[in-house]
């Protein structure tokens, strides 16, 4: 799972950077994207049929979730830094 180590280790390293509101979002979406690798590694038969499909949407949506939010974090962050008079 090189990309959610990969994640993981990075929302860990920055995490004094963070607030805590989008550390929690990045995590959101590093437990939607794990929970859909284990599924599809643990039954590949199930991720076929309507189960593993309706597991496969709600992991999306959790994701999309997380996803969204720590977007809407970054972008209202920006908005409120300032740029100096003469810097």
């Amino acid at each position: 799972m090189i990309a959610t180590d990969k994640l993981l280790n990075t929302s860990e390293a920055k995490a004094p950077f963070y607030s805590e509101e989008l550390y929690d979002s990045v995590n959101v979406c590093w437990r939607a994207a794990v929970t859909e690798i284990n599924t599809i590694r643990e039954a590949v038969k199930d991720a076929l049929n309507v189960t593993g499909f309706l597991q496969a949407q709600k992991n999306k949506e959790n994701f999309s979730e997380g996803y969204l939010k720590s977007v809407k974090i970054i972008r209202d962050r920006i908005s409120k830094l300032a740029i100096l008079p003469g810097h």
